[in-house]
């Protein structure tokens, strides 16, 4: 895994394969699901610290919307657009590592 390094997406860990954005958000429609490589089958599965800071960020944007500081449209607007970046940016920042559970 890449030590240090922020924006970027991830590639294999086994064999180097360039992970796309696409498989990326296809991984975390839902739920964080594995994200298996297309070149050798290796399993990733996102990292605890990735989970959590996205939990967090999740946490305070609902927050944040629950608070409804902004006026009603002016307020769904923003959430909408942070989360259309959050979207976006997320096969940039998210982290993954092998599977070791097998």
């Amino acid at each position: 895994m890449r030590k240090g390094v922020f924006l970027g997406i991830q590639k294999c860990e086994n064999c180097g394969y360039q992970f796309s954005w696409k498989e990326i958000q296809k991984a975390i429609r839902w739920t964080y699901k594995p994200l298996v490589c297309e070149n050798c089958g290796t399993v990733h599965v996102i990292t605890k610290r990735t989970s959590f800071i996205f939990s967090i960020f999740s946490g305070v944007v609902g927050f944040t919307m629950a608070m409804n500081y902004l006026p009603t449209l002016v307020g769904i607007g923003v959430m909408l657009i942070i989360l259309l970046l959050a979207i976006i940016f997320f096969p940039y920042v998210a982290k993954y590592e092998i599977d070791n559970s097998h």
